[in-house]
């Protein structure tokens, strides 16, 4: 059915408590977008998207309960059943895959790709995590990046860079390659180091396999 405040709701209960001023959502799918009341720019399509929005504006779900609990959080997207869904205040994050950032409840600047990549995360900001499961574990740590199949960090860690299969960084500050099993870490050059935080360079000659 087409509303007035030019947008658009289709599906049991869809949009139901929309104020009808110049809003423009779309809502499609039973209940979604059901408690919005005046948030604006809002899509949200499949069954209890964006269910519990009130006034977050610019979120974009497909999904079942892709976003659900939102409340007031903005420029989410979360693409995938049950992605984003506990989101409450969350805001700037990016959900790609099922149930990727699905606990998230205050977190914000956070990209998910990847089924259950980053699902554990409650109020971590700054992650990115691609691959399946990657970062899976993380529930409050900030600024830390997973690529690859189960790579992830433990608990709240900061800051860590973990790269390849079930890789894990085990502290903050942190990177790591790969896990146990890897035999030979291996380049075309040397690695280099800075010897403080301002311009002096020193470099580390390691002496790599042939």
């Amino acid at each position: 059915r087409l509303n007035t405040g030019n947008s658009i709701f289709i599906g049991e209960d869809a949009g139901t408590n929309d104020d009808l001023t110049n809003n423009e959502n779309v809502f499609i799918g039973r209940r979604a977008g059901n408690l919005n009341v005046n948030g604006e720019h809002n899509i949200a399509i499949g069954a209890n998207a964006l269910e519990n929005n009130t006034s977050g504006s610019r979120n974009i779900a497909f999904g079942l309960n892709s976003l659900r609990n939102n409340d007031d959080g903005n420029d989410n997207i979360a693409i995938g059943d049950l992605a984003l869904e506990n989101g409450n205040s969350a805001s700037e994050n990016t959900a790609i895959g099922n149930q990727s950032f699905r606990y998230t409840n205050t977190g914000t600047n956070n990209v998910g790709v990847g089924y259950w990549s980053g699902r554990e995360n409650r109020g971590g900001t700054g992650n990115v995590a691609i691959g399946s499961s990657a970062l899976q574990n993380n529930t409050n740590g900030n600024f830390n990046t997973a690529i690859g199949f189960q790579a992830y960090d433990t608990g709240s860690n900061d800051n860590t860079t973990v790269i390849g299969y079930n890789a894990n960084a085990g502290g903050d500050n942190r990177v790591h390659l790969g896990n146990t099993s890897i035999t030979r870490i291996a380049g075309q050059v040397n690695f280099t180091t800075y010897s403080d935080g301002r311009i002096t360079v020193s470099y580390t000659h390691l002496t790599l396999p042939t």
